[in-house]
């Protein structure tokens, strides 16, 4: 998403909020035909398909997004071009759909790594799906290789941008905002937290309670007060706060 923002600031001007919406309407205005082509081909109906693909635009909330400048709804857009081009692609296994769908699905993970999970669903849902019925399971080479060169794909762009990532933080993975994201879940009770995090701890419960609870933001709000009284800059931040949430979800998974 930032290299969006960086392609509308560069060819529209810098802080052109519109230029922004005005391509996130442009990507939407597919998701339709995308929604008409992943119930076409579930259902083999094309009125069906007619119906599911224009239900789209009665969801106020999803069309709504469109005017966000959020990951929100370029993650769900490329969601949905993901699965389809994946129920496109999978009955005929065409080798050089393989990386390209290998290359979709990591653009997907990495406008939002919390999908990073969906392409390892799609690789054992067509597996198990094939093994079930004898004259798929007689081309369970081609399923098994085709999917593997789909996995490295992905695979292969996960490490280089590890890599990446390795090189500016000393620390290997796709995403060090995991532990900033889920403050929005375990901050209403963040003072359960270990005490040999007390520090970032105890500063977050002070802003909650002085900013009257927990909201998706907080975290962002009061980055910079981790950096000025803990000496954290915001990553290194958000580590600490995974380690608090793991002992908070383990101990009070009730909470």
């Amino acid at each position: 998403f930032p290299a969006v923002i960086a392609f509308t600031n560069h060819f529209f001007g810098h802080g052109n909020w519109s230029a922004v919406m005005g391509l996130q309407f442009l990507c939407g205005s597919f998701i339709p035909l995308l929604l008409y082509a992943i119930y076409f081909i579930a259902f083999r109906r094309p009125g069906l398909a007619a119906i599911g693909g224009a239900a789209f635009l009665l969801d106020r909330y999803s069309v709504g997004l469109q005017t966000v400048p959020l990951t929100e709804f370029l993650s769900g857009m490329t969601v949905i071009l993901c699965i389809a081009a994946y129920l496109g692609c999978v009955r005929r296994k065409a080798w050089w759909t393989a990386p390209v769908l290998g290359l979709l699905f990591f653009i997907n993970l990495m406008i939002r790594p919390s999908f990073q999970l969906l392409y390892l669903c799609v690789i054992g849902g067509d597996i198990f799906v094939e093994m079930m019925y004898r004259e798929t399971r007689q081309n369970w080479r081609r399923t098994l290789a085709w999917n593997a060169i789909f996995l490295v794909t992905v695979q292969f762009g996960i490490w280089c941008w590890s890599s990446v990532v390795y090189r500016q933080t000393g620390v290997r993975g796709v995403s060090l905002q995991l532990g900033a994201s889920m403050t929005n879940m375990t901050g209403p009770f963040m003072e359960l937290g270990p005490d040999e995090h007390a520090k970032i701890r105890d500063i977050y419960v002070r802003e909650r309670n002085a900013r009257k609870g927990n909201h998706v933001n907080l975290f962002d709000q009061v980055a910079w007060m981790f950096e000025h009284e803990a000496k954290l800059n915001r990553w290194q931040a958000s580590l600490e706060f995974k380690a608090i949430n793991k002992y908070l979800i383990l101990h009070y998974p009730g909470k």
